[in-house]
């Protein structure tokens, strides 16, 4: 199935062109792990633009092979999808979740990229399988896990946020006399993107400053502008 899931994306490659992100992203990445952290902007963590600049120096900067780390992100995401799906139910139901993550089409779309939302597709679905693991026997390691797991998923894009949010309400839901368990790998998570987050803290600020000079439109109409745009 693997194999299969990776032919459905590779074969789409050579009919491929890089969008200007993209051609950014291969650009931001060249160069020492200094250099990378000291370009890399102010909206995004520096975790791609690292691993990019390392899989440059074993490659170089052929298109095809940039789209390489996307596609592996990719199945690794749905060998986990699937361990989480036979967690919850039995192995016909792990095999559905693994195809269901793999034909979604924003998922597709991302695979193909050359962005760094690509590498959520394999630390995402890491950090939900490391939940449950957790939640269901709680211990030191797992907690390690599933906070190293979280804190690469803020160091992939600050846009994980909103997704870590959706780990604790599947907790809240599922699990609410456990939501205290979160403490140590919540914590942890935390200590580790405390570096880059900090920074991001001053950047928040410098653009909630800059947004409340612009005028918008009323509530509505701005919701039915991004309705019909979409």
């Amino acid at each position: 199935l693997l194999l299969l899931i990776a032919a459905s994306r590779s074969l789409r490659w050579p009919d491929l062109l890089m969008n200007p992100d993209e051609v950014w992203s291969v650009w931001q990445s060249v160069g020492s792990p200094l250099e990378i952290i000291s370009r890399t902007p102010y909206d995004w963590p520096p975790g791609y633009f690292l691993l990019m600049g390392f899989w440059q120096a074993l490659v170089g900067t052929e298109p095809l092979l940039m789209r390489v780390p996307g596609l592996a992100a990719q199945l690794i995401g749905c060998a986990v999808m699937y361990r989480v799906g036979r967690r919850l139910t039995d192995h016909s139901g792990g095999l559905l979740v693994g195809l269901a993550f793999a034909a979604l089409g924003l998922v597709i779309q991302i695979s193909l990229d050359v962005r760094g939302y690509a590498l959520l597709l394999a630390f995402y679905p890491l950090a939900f399988w490391f939940t449950l693991r957790y939640f269901d026997r709680p211990g030191w390691r797992r907690a390690l896990a599933l906070g190293v797991a979280l804190a690469a998923c803020f160091y992939t894009s600050v846009t994980a946020s909103v997704m870590l949010l959706g780990l604790g309400l599947y907790t809240l839901f599922t699990r609410p006399r456990q939501l205290w368990r979160w403490i140590v790998p919540g914590g942890l998570a935390l200590l580790l993107a405390l570096p880059d987050l900090w920074n991001k803290f001053g950047v928040a600020g410098n653009r909630l400053n800059a947004s409340l000079e612009i005028k918008l439109p009323p509530l509505p109409e701005a919701w039915s502008t991004l309705w019909w745009v979409y």
